[in-house]
């Protein structure tokens, strides 16, 4: 056993006879030196290792609650014409800026980057062929074609525009034009029956005046894929195909290429679907409807799984509806009977509605349409 162990240590002392008389020196000396080295082992300090640092506790920061973010309007312009249609105003609404006049015009609809605007002008006979205009929102509207039976943007593509030119009582001629192209040309596609009213890669969709309803899908080459007896066209989904009310308000869903059609159950509940504006975020889209009963009208907000996300209180009748450039927020107004108009902004990103009410003009009540970046 050591003489750092816990135990006492012990002393063995060896003694040797010298003689018969002993000497105490040696035995003092002997004890002294052991008691000295006894005294040292037990009074040294034992070694100690040192504490590890710890690192500083940590300090708590204070975080200042989110604001809510404030609602911004898109820059919203509204084109307004007289009550039986005439000269059309563009009104600022959230854009700074003048009221802006546009041209004696019915109705009109933006290309797919909405820079490019098309627009039919105005005829006492709401069936009668009319001139048809096209340019640059921001520029001047051109007379394109004296005598139009309707038109349709390309869905996808900017400024690729088709419409149909022709009188009342004789096929029209289909015609394609880029509006693109420095040199802006017209591509005759074939002769076809009826207005035009719907354009995309799946091909055209025109259909007959209202006082005899059917329509026909085309394919790219403008030959006949659905000819149908009854019913209109709605407008293209591009997560659906075709969507059309049939007699006996049956909307269905049409398949471009092989004509077969299918119900639509998200819609059993409405009687009339008056427009469908694709283009929201995500895949999300807005149908304007009317109730079975007849008694209520809505702007249903669809997502890409075809539920409905939001419904806004709108008006009966076809009415103006625009999703803003960025597919954000989507902008529809209502003529009242009030000679107010009701302008509803829905921001489709976070679920807010903003709803204001002015009156019109007594010269421009009418709302044809919509500007919105």
């Amino acid at each position: 056993m050591g003489l750092l162990d816990d135990a006492e240590p012990d002393v063995v002392l060896v003694q040797q006879a010298v003689s018969r008389r002993r000497n105490p020196i040696p035995l003092i000396l002997g004890i002294v030196g052991v008691l000295a080295l006894l005294l040292t082992q037990l009074s040294a300090e034992p070694e100690t290792t040192a504490a590890p640092e710890l690192p500083p506790p940590p300090t708590t920061v204070p975080v200042a609650p989110a604001e809510e973010p404030e609602f911004s309007f898109p820059r919203i312009w509204i084109v307004k014409t007289p009550p039986t249609g005439g000269l059309a105003i563009a009104a600022p609404y959230s854009a700074a800026g003048e009221s802006r006049r546009l041209t004696y015009i019915s109705n009109f609809e933006l290309d797919a980057s909405g820079t490019y605007m098309a627009a039919l002008g105005t005829s006492e006979d709401p069936d009668a062929p009319r001139l048809l205009f096209m340019g640059p929102i921001d520029g001047w509207l051109e007379p394109i074609a004296a005598e139009a039976r309707g038109f349709a943007w390309h869905d996808t593509e900017p400024g690729r525009l088709a419409f149909v030119e022709g009188s009342e009582d004789s096929p029209g001629s289909l015609r394609l034009i880029d509006a693109t192209a420095d040199d802006i040309q017209e591509r005759e596609i074939a002769a076809v029956d009826g207005w035009l009213t719907h354009y995309g890669s799946w091909g055209f969709a025109t259909q007959a005046a209202r006082r005899n309803p059917w329509f026909r899908v085309l394919n790219p080459e403008g030959e006949v894929a659905v000819d149908t007896q009854e019913g209109a066209m709605i407008g293209y989904v591009p997560t659906l195909g075709l969507v059309a009310t049939m007699d006996g308000s049956d909307h269905v869903v049409i398949d471009p290429r092989s004509g077969v059609a299918e119900s639509l159950p998200m819609f059993a509940a409405q009687s009339v679907l008056w427009r469908i504006e694709t283009g929201g975020p995500r895949g999300s889209y807005a149908v304007h409807a009317t109730s079975d009963d007849l008694g209520t009208h809505e702007v249903l907000i669809f997502n890409r799984l075809n539920e409905v996300i939001a419904r806004l209180d709108s008006g009966p009748n076809p009415q103006a509806i625009s999703w803003n450039r960025a597919g954000t927020k989507l902008v529809f107004a209502v003529d009242d009977e009030s000679n107010r108009t009701r302008l509803v902004v829905y921001d489709a990103i976070d679920g807010t509605t903003i709803e204001t009410s002015f009156l019109e003009d007594p010269d421009y009540p009418r709302t044809v349409g919509l500007l919105v970046d």
